[in-house]
C-alpha cells in the first residue's frame, strides 16, 4: 500500500533514470567507437611537452622506439610486441626547448637547437644547420643551400647536393630501398617551381623539375613527397585568405609522375559523414603496393565531444587512379595532429592537451585491437562528463516547451474567472478541458521542440518514423496515470493535478530529447 501511494513520483523517477541511462550508454558507445572497421582504438604510449613530431622508429627486432620530451626531460622508450615498455633511458642533461628536434639510431642520439646540431651523449656541438630532417635511418640537414647527411657514428658530414638559386623549403624522404629523396619548392607570384633530387650509390641526380601554375594569393603551408621504383608523388597544401575576413580557404594538390603528371587539386570525403573533410594539415606520403597513400589530420564527423558532431582526427587516403578510398585512423575528442606511419599497418600521432600532449598509436594489428577493447576509467569519465553536459540541456528543452503549457493555464484561468463557483466544486471536466487544450498546443507547436537537430544527433530509438507522436502519447499516458494516482492519494484540486501532469510530461520529454537539441 505504501508503495502504491508513492507511484506518482516513483514512475517518473524511474523513467528519468532510464532516459539518463540510455543517454550514458549512447555516449559511452560514441566515446569508445573504433575509428574504422578492423582498426584499433587509440593506445596511449607516452606524452610530450612539445607540439612537434616525436621521433618514432622501429628497430630490427620489431620493437618501437619513441624519443620525446616528457615532463621537460628527454626520454627514449622502447616498446615490445605487446606494446609494453621494455626499456627506458633518460637524458636529463639535454636542455628542454619546444623547438628541439631529435634523431636516434641504436645507441646514438643527436638533437637540434637554435640552428645547431649537438651530440646527445657528449653535449658537444657537431655543426650549425639551417634545418634538420630526421628520416627512418638517416639524418639530413641543410646549411647555406647545401644538403648534408650526418654520419652518427663518426659525427662527420657528407655533402649530398648544392642547391642553386632560392627556394622556400626543403622536404625529405627515405625510400624503402634506402634511397634519399629531397624536394625543394619556390612560390613566385602565380608559379610554383618544384625540383626533386635522388641520392643513390653516392650520386645525387635531378629526377624531376617542373613549374606549376597556382593562384598568386595561395601560400604553401605544407608539403610531402614519396618515391618508389621511379614512381614519384608529392603533395602541397595551400592557404588563401578568405574574402571579407571570412575563414581562410585551404586547398590540397597532388602530383604523380605516372598517373597524374599535373598538379591536381584533390578533396577528401568524410568516410563517416556526408561532407568533405576540412582543415587538412600535417601531410605525409607513402606507397601501398603501387598506389599513393596520404596520411593527414582533418576535421570530420565524430561523436566523441559533448558539443558538436565534428573533431580533428587522423585520416588515411589511398589513391587509385581517380578514386580515393578514405579511412579514419583515430577517433578522439582532442585535437589529433602530427600523424606518422610506424609501418604500413600502424600509425602514431599527438593529441594536443592544455599541458602535456598525449602520444597515441593505433593499428590493424589484432593484438592491439584486442588490447584496446579493454576499457579504462578514462572512457567512463569522458562518457559521464558528456552525459552531464548534455543532460544540462534538458533545462533549455523545458523552456522551449513553454508554449505548450501557457495556453492550458490561460484557458483554466479564464474558466475559473468566468464561473467562480467552479473553484469550490472542482469538477473533473475542467481537468480534461485543460488536458485537451494542452494536447492541441503540443500538436500545434511541437515543431519548436522536435527540431531537425534531433534527427541529426539523436540515436535511432528516438528518431524512427513518427517517433515524436509515439513518445508524446506514451509519456502522456504515463503522466496522466501518475497525475491520477497523485490526485487520489493527496486530494489535489484540478489546477494542481493539471500542473503536475504537464510538468511530468515535459520533464520526461526533456530528458529523452533535450540533450540533442544543441
Amino acid at each position: 500500500m505504501r508503495l502504491k501511494s508513492r507511484l506518482y513520483w516513483l514512475i517518473p523517477a524511474i523513467i528519468l533514470l532510464v532516459a539518463i541511462g540510455l543517454l550514458f550508454s549512447e555516449n559511452f558507445k560514441n566515446v569508445t567507437e573504433v575509428p574504422d572497421e578492423d582498426w584499433s582504438r587509440a593506445l596511449p604510449i607516452g606524452s610530450t611537452n612539445i607540439n612537434k613530431y616525436p621521433f618514432i622508429s622501429k628497430t630490427e627486432d620489431g620493437a618501437i622506439e619513441i624519443v620525446e620530451f616528457d615532463d621537460q626531460i628527454l626520454v627514449k622508450k622502447t616498446y615490445g610486441s605487446q606494446y609494453n615498455v621494455i626499456d627506458e633511458e633518460n637524458f636529463p642533461d639535454i636542455p628542454f626547448n619546444k623547438w628541439t628536434k631529435v634523431f636516434s639510431k641504436g645507441n646514438d642520439l643527436v638533437y637540434f637547437q637554435y640552428k645547431t646540431i649537438y651530440d646527445g651523449t657528449t653535449k658537444k656541438e657537431i655543426t650549425n644547420a639551417d634545418s634538420f630532417h630526421p628520416l627512418r635511418d638517416a639524418l639530413i640537414y641543410l646549411k647555406n643551400n647545401v644538403v648534408y647527411q650526418l654520419n652518427l657514428k663518426t659525427k662527420t658530414s657528407e655533402i649530398l647536393y648544392t642547391i642553386e638559386g632560392e627556394f622556400d623549403e626543403l622536404v625529405t624522404y627515405q625510400a624503402e630501398t634506402e634511397e634519399l629523396v629531397f624536394l625543394t619548392y619556390a612560390k613566385n607570384q602565380d608559379k610554383l617551381d618544384v625540383s626533386v633530387y635522388k641520392h643513390s650509390d653516392n650520386l645525387t641526380t635531378t629526377i624531376h623539375k617542373q613549374k606549376f601554375s597556382i593562384s598568386r594569393s595561395e601560400r604553401v603551408q605544407d608539403a610531402a613527397l614519396a618515391y618508389k621504383d621511379n614512381h614519384l608523388a608529392f603533395v602541397f597544401k595551400t592557404e588563401r585568405k578568405g574574402a571579407g575576413g571570412s575563414v581562410p580557404v585551404n586547398n590540397v594538390y597532388l602530383f604523380e609522375n605516372e598517373n597524374k603528371p599535373k598538379l591536381n587539386k584533390i578533396t577528401f570525403n568524410d568516410p563517416k559523414g556526408a561532407n568533405e573533410l576540412r582543415n587538412i594539415s600535417d601531410l605525409s606520403l607513402a606507397f601501398e603496393n603501387e598506389n599513393v597513400k596520404i596520411l593527414f589530420s582533418a576535421k570530420g564527423k565524430s561523436k566523441t565531444k559533448y558539443q558538436g558532431t565534428t573533431a580533428f582526427n587522423i585520416y588515411e587516403a589511398v589513391v587509385n587512379e581517380e578514386d580515393y578510398k578514405i579511412y579514419r585512423r583515430s577517433n578522439t575528442s582532442d585535437y589529433s595532429a602530427k600523424p606518422q606511419w610506424i609501418n604500413n599497418d600502424t600509425i602514431s600521432w599527438i593529441d594536443f592537451q592544455s599541458e602535456a600532449n598525449d602520444i597515441l598509436l593505433s593499428s590493424s594489428d589484432q593484438a592491439l585491437i584486442g588490447l584496446t577493447k579493454q576499457y579504462t576509467g578514462t572512457e567512463y569519465i569522458k562518457a559521464l562528463g558528456k552525459t552531464i553536459g548534455m543532460g544540462s540541456v534538458a533545462i533549455f528543452a523545458i523552456l522551449i516547451s513553454s508554449m505548450w503549457f501557457i495556453w492550458p493555464l490561460l484557458l483554466i484561468t479564464i474558466i475559473y474567472m468566468s464561473k467562480r463557483n467552479l473553484l469550490d466544486r472542482d469538477p473533473t471536466w475542467v481537468y480534461y478541458v485543460g488536458l485537451i487544450s494542452y494536447a492541441v498546443a503540443v500538436l500545434l507547436f511541437k515543431h519548436r521542440f522536435f527540431i531537425d537537430t534531433i534527427d541529426i544527433k539523436a540515436p535511432g530509438y528516438l528518431t524512427f518514423q513518427n517517433s515524436d507522436l509515439v513518445f508524446l502519447l506514451i509519456l502522456g499516458i504515463l503522466a496522466h496515470l501518475c497525475a491520477s494516482i497523485g490526485a487520489t492519494q493527496n486530494e489535489w484540486n484540478v489546477p494542481v493535478r493539471l500542473l503536475y501532469f504537464m510538468g511530468v510530461h515535459i520533464t520526461m520529454l526533456a530528458f529523452f530529447f533535450g540533450p540533442y537539441l544543441i
